[in-house]
């Protein structure tokens, strides 16, 4: 017996194992495909979203635990030949006057007019 009549018979005679296994293939490919094209999309609505808070936006100075002068932004416009902006950034909490409500983990920003240019 050859090879190839010997797979033929092997195909023929399982053949309901064959067309489980071809279906699971073509469902999984399916579902592969779709999700790559859904996270896909996905990552490009974030990046846009994204692009669109920041603005004009390049580098950003993040010092959790010191704190800078504003001229620390004069100094760094200078030397980068570009616009900046200071601004102080602190986690707060918001409560009314009565203390029955509360925000936590509040972002606090003190910005100057260079800030909205």
């Amino acid at each position: 017996m050859r090879l190839v009549s010997l797979v033929k018979k092997s195909l023929l005679f399982y053949w309901r194992t064959n067309l489980g296994v071809l279906l699971a293939v073509m469902t999984s490919t399916a579902i592969l495909t779709g999700a790559l094209l859904v996270g896909d999309s996905v990552r490009h609505s974030l990046k846009m979203t994204a692009a669109f808070r920041l603005g004009n936006t390049d580098l950003a100075l993040v010092a959790n635990n010191r704190f800078f002068t504003t001229a620390l932004a004069d100094k760094l416009e200078i030397e980068l030949k570009t616009t900046t902006a200071p601004v102080f950034y602190l986690r707060g909490i918001v409560a009314n006057s009565e203390g029955t409500k509360r925000a936590n983990k509040i972002d606090v920003l003190g910005v100057d007019n260079r800030f909205f240019t």
